[in-house]
């Protein structure tokens, strides 16, 4: 008979209060993935490298860094790497793009 005392929990009120406290931290691990992964979408990287400009514009390598040396794309060297400024890669190629006739031919 219990009398409500602790010592008297069995194995069964152990082995509940143990998938208790499992089920409390699978929900705070979830929550917490969920919130770096809002966190993730949140950021969004300005200055990218040269492979994930290439990705994004689909130009190669050499292209690209002939616009950044000419200034028509805006970049920045830190230490050995080139970052270059994707708001400005984005609106160099919205301009490329508007400039296009349909119907005309895209080689000059």
């Amino acid at each position: 008979m219990r009398n409500g005392s602790k010592s008297d929990v069995g194995p069964l009120d152990r082995a509940l209060e143990r998938l208790n406290e499992d089920l409390d931290f699978k929900l705070m691990q979830e929550r917490r993935e969920q919130e770096e992964a809002l966190v993730k979408e949140l950021v969004q990287q300005e200055w990218i490298s040269y492979p994930e400009a290439e990705r994004y514009s689909g130009l190669s390598h050499t292209t690209l860094w002939r616009y950044v040396s000419s200034g028509q794309l805006k970049a920045a060297r830190v230490g050995r790497s080139v970052r270059i400024y994707f708001p400005a890669l984005k609106a160099f190629m919205d301009e490329k793009a508007m400039k296009e006739v349909p119907g005309e031919s895209l080689r000059k």
